[in-house]
């Protein structure tokens, strides 16, 4: 039962941690440029 919640929680979060990863991997390019302030938030309409 437990490997089944497991399952489904992975496969539903899947989608999502792509997009975070891809968020995450545009924010430190930014940051890379200067173009961001690394100690300012930042919301992800702002970073795409």
């Amino acid at each position: 039962m437990c490997s089944i919640l497991l399952t489904a929680a992975a496969t539903r979060l899947k989608p999502l941690q792509a997009q975070n990863m891809q968020l995450d991997r545009k924010k430190n390019i930014l940051l890379a440029i200067s173009l961001m302030d690394a100690s300012k938030t930042y919301d992800a309409a702002e970073i795409n």
